[in-house]
């Protein structure tokens, strides 16, 4: 069985992207192909780059449709940077549309969004920041049975309490819905390991990923997950960031191929391992003071 801290292999990175210093600014003669290991918070990624002359064409960005795999990374990956000491206290909320209300585009769920956490941010008295991941499943009751209805998950951070039933009157006055009984929750994040069981638990499951009807909607579903107040999130500091010597890479190569049998080091790029234990072990074996 799969370790559910494993995820697959990510393509391999050009040094030139966002965020990926270029290798021509630290060697006097580069290599075709080098690697890098980057230790942040409860993430350790292992990247394969390859020297490159970057494109720099400007491509238009079509309509985001169903949440893909790599989206899906992105966000465990920012979820495990998070300083999940500093954000403690935490709450997470659900936020469910009512059978009257059909929010199929974008822009109307967005501005809902917004409009309640205007409502949380005016009644704590401060900005609080969250990350929010939208939803679809097919509706098992009431006019949209069978159909794909899209629902909210929040997690707020630094938030020790929030009141389920003020929290159903927020979101009922900023959809505008009048229907008393909206499905809503709000759950205490308790501990500093909760966090990650949250992720884990709702945040980043991708089981819309294997629905058949949202697979094959068509529809533009837009934007899947968000940071609101991004500034305010506190993450974890980059404890090691460096390339890897020959010997340290066939050694991890050599580890993850042991040990998950979708690795093979002759095809494979970089992968990324999630969880304290991964990141404590790991920087302690490649040499983390």
């Amino acid at each position: 069985m799969k370790s559910p801290l494993i995820q697959a292999h990510i393509p391999i990175m050009s040094p030139f992207k966002k965020g990926v210093r270029s290798a021509h600014t630290e060697r006097e003669t580069p290599d075709p192909v080098y690697w890098r290991v980057t230790v942040q918070g409860r993430h350790v990624l292992f990247s394969r780059h390859n020297v490159v002359i970057p494109h720099r064409d400007r491509m238009k960005k079509n309509p985001v449709g169903v949440w893909s795999v790599a989206s899906r990374m992105n966000l465990l990956k920012m979820l495990n940077h998070v300083d999940s000491v500093k954000v403690n206290p935490a709450v997470f909320i659900t936020l469910t549309y009512p059978d009257h209300v059909v929010r199929n585009e974008y822009a109307g769920r967005s501005r809902d969004r917004a409009v309640f956490w205007r409502y949380v941010e005016k009644h704590l008295g401060r900005h609080v920041p969250a990350f929010w991941r939208i939803e679809w499943e097919e509706r098992k009751s009431g006019v949209y049975t069978g159909l794909l209805r899209p629902h909210f998950h929040l997690m707020a951070f630094g938030v020790k309490y929030l009141d389920k039933d003020l929290m159903r009157d927020m979101w009922r006055k900023a959809i505008g819905s009048r229907e008393l009984d909206l499905s809503t929750s709000v759950k205490r994040i308790r501990g500093t390991d909760a966090v990650s069981r949250y992720v884990s638990k709702y945040v980043s499951k991708y089981r819309s990923l294997d629905i058949s009807t949202y697979r094959n909607s068509g529809l533009k579903f837009g934007r899947h997950w968000g940071i609101l107040r991004p500034s305010l999130v506190p993450y974890s500091p980059v404890v090691m960031d460096r390339d890897m010597t020959a010997k340290e890479i066939a050694r991890v190569q050599r580890y993850a191929a042991s040990r998950w049998n979708w690795y093979d080091p002759e095809f494979n790029g970089g992968f990324s391992l999630f969880g304290q234990k991964w990141a404590d072990g790991l920087f302690k074996m490649l040499g983390g003071a």
